[in-house]
């Protein structure tokens, strides 16, 4: 199989359930900011060895899937989804680091340790994705269960960045407004 297949050079693409669609839809901006945040997060990966990350990065292509394909096509039976479980896995792991890192009581600065600073700016991917997804559910119907689950992989995130700075021991700078 090549992987040029010059069926975009128009600049429409196919959805897995066969439709095509431009590549300036907000489908395609949903599907393009996934993979930017999944490739953000390899990037993450490649210098921070995290298991949770590498689950992450393949639940992130079950939500390029979820958001490829509409809600009740034909090819629902093989499309893969972000459910319910999915989205159980990631609030407990927002617990755990919420219990570890203790009550946030101002806004945190982004930054700090090299992985951490990365991390907030997956965090920022991921909202735009979540950005894009609201957008794509004004159009079509989207999986509920998507909506939230990004939605908390994006405090996932947060989390995760200032928990990062705390094991390397550098203080989390609170946003000081009377600059």
């Amino acid at each position: 199989m090549s992987i040029s297949t010059k069926t975009g050079d128009n600049g429409n693409t196919y959805l897995f359930d066969g439709s095509r669609i431009g590549k300036n839809s907000i489908s395609i901006d949903a599907i393009g900011s996934c993979d930017e945040l999944n490739s953000l997060i390899g990037l993450i990966q490649s210098n921070f060895k995290n298991n949770k990350l590498i689950v992450l990065q393949n639940e992130l292509f079950v939500v390029g899937s979820d958001i490829a394909t509409p809600l009740n096509t034909t090819h629902e039976e093989r499309t893969k989804r972000i459910k319910q479980r999915h989205l159980d896995r990631l609030e407990n792991e927002c617990s755990i680091l919420e219990d570890k890192i203790g009550p946030i009581t101002n806004f945190v600065l982004p930054g700090g340790h090299n992985i951490s600073a990365k991390i907030q700016y997956a965090r920022t991917v991921c909202r735009r994705l979540e950005r894009n997804i609201i957008k794509l559910s004004l159009e079509r119907n989207v999986n509920q269960i998507l909506i939230k689950y990004i939605n908390r992989l994006s405090d996932y995130l947060f989390l995760l960045a200032l928990d990062i700075n705390n094991e390397f021991g550098i203080k989390n700078k609170d946003v000081d407004f009377e600059v």
